[in-house]
């Protein structure tokens, strides 16, 4: 391969390179990667968003630099699970912020290394805050209709 073929086929891979970040920093659901310690390894946009905070205090940070104790510890350990058995898991978290809480369906996707062992778990999250808040009010309305039954017999 000459310089210039070498020059394009860089380029090609700079393009690329750029594309598929552009793909993953701009979408709309949350996506990032954990280290087996707990390490944020890459945050999105959307999970910045989500969680209140700017990529500079999340990237290379530890979840509990993230999240409170009690909420970081029970994320780790679904996440540690992943790394352990290496199979997927989708989990339903909540993400307490001061204008209310937010609620996602998060996959966690371990990602294997030339030998087979968890490099990195990939997560992606998905808002379900309107569907748990509409299950809410349907078990509401379910229980009002039960007891309405229940008050004529």
């Amino acid at each position: 391969m000459d310089k210039e073929e070498l020059n394009i086929a860089l380029e090609i891979l700079r393009t690329s390179e750029r594309h598929y970040r552009l793909l993953l920093d701009e979408s709309v659901d949350p996506t990032f990667s954990f280290y087996a310690d707990g390490t944020y390894r890459y945050v999105n946009n959307a999970f910045a968003k989500g969680v209140g905070k700017p990529l500079g205090e999340i990237i290379g940070r530890k979840i509990w630099d993230v999240f409170e104790k009690d909420e970081a510890d029970k994320r780790f350990a679904v996440v540690k699970r992943v790394f352990a058995t290496g199979k997927k898991e989708e989990v339903e978290v909540r993400v307490p912020l001061p204008s209310g809480d937010t609620y996602y369906l998060t996959t966690l996707k371990p990602i294997l290394n030339d030998s087979g062992v968890v490099e990195t778990v990939i997560c992606t999250s998905k808002n379900i805050t309107e569907r748990i808040f509409a299950e809410k009010a349907l078990r509401k309305s379910e229980e009002k209709y039960r007891d309405l039954v229940e008050n004529i017999k």
